[in-house]
Order: structure tokens, then C-alpha cells, then sequence
């Protein structure tokens, strides 16, 4: 398996995990592995540009900087990668904070939507 395809099994494998937190009530875990089914989305957007980054703030800024602010994407997959990350960033950091099932549920059809435009992107550009 190459390296793109590992990344979208990754991103797709993620956002089934968060599904089955969530009906585990798991849900900062829903909320954890829906960003990271967003972050593997955007590796392979990477991945196929011959772009490289080194941590989760690089990736969201490069991917505003290469793909949002150029238009290439549209600025509201911007605001939900920058939106679901600082939730990730708070469940998993913030003890007393907790996430909704109805948040968990809403953070994971942000995510799938995400996923989705970004690997439907991904197979117009390589065709």
C-alpha cells in the first residue's frame, strides 16, 4: 500500500472510530479521533503536492496558506479544520470540560464532510 492510501484508510478508519465512541458515549474520544480523520484528509492532500510538515500548527497554517487563501479550497474547510482542532485541543487537554453527545455527533458530520471534500479534491487534481 502506498503512502496516500495508507493516509486515506487512516482518515477513514478515524472517523469510524469516533462513530463507534460516540455510541460508547465516548465523546471528547469522538471529538479526538474526528480531528485526526481530518489531519490524515489533509496529509494526503499533502502528500500528493510534495508538501511537509512537522506539526499540527504547520499543517493548518500551510493548508490555509497553500489551499484556503489561495482559493483552491473554500474557506469554510478552513474554519472547520481550525474549528475542530481547537475542540480536540480542549477536550483533550481541558479536564473539566465535556463534550455533548449532540456537539460529538456535530463535530463528527463536520468531520465526514471534510473528509470528504478533501479526498474528492485529492482524486480530481490526480486525474
Amino acid at each position: 500500500m502506498n503512502e496516500l492510501d495508507s493516509l486515506i484508510k487512516k482518515s477513514i478508519k478515524e472517523l469510524e472510530n469516533a462513530e463507534l465512541l460516540i455510541q460508547h458515549d465516548s465523546f471528547n474520544a469522538a471529538v479526538s479521533r474526528t480531528y485526526y480523520a481530518m489531519f490524515y484528509a489533509v496529509q494526503v492532500l499533502f502528500a500528493d503536492n510534495g508538501i511537509v510538515t512537522s506539526s499540527h500548527s504547520g499543517v493548518i497554517s500551510t493548508f490555509s496558506k497553500k489551499f484556503v487563501n489561495t482559493g483552491r479550497l473554500p474557506k469554510t474547510l478552513g474554519r472547520a479544520l481550525n474549528k475542530i482542532y481547537e475542540m480536540r485541543q480542549t477536550s483533550d487537554y481541558n479536564f473539566t470540560d465535556f463534550i455533548t453527545g449532540d456537539k460529538a455527533i456535530e463535530v463528527l458530520n463536520i468531520g465526514k464532510d471534510f473528509v470528504k471534500s478533501i479526498l474528492e479534491y485529492v482524486k480530481i487534481q490526480t486525474n
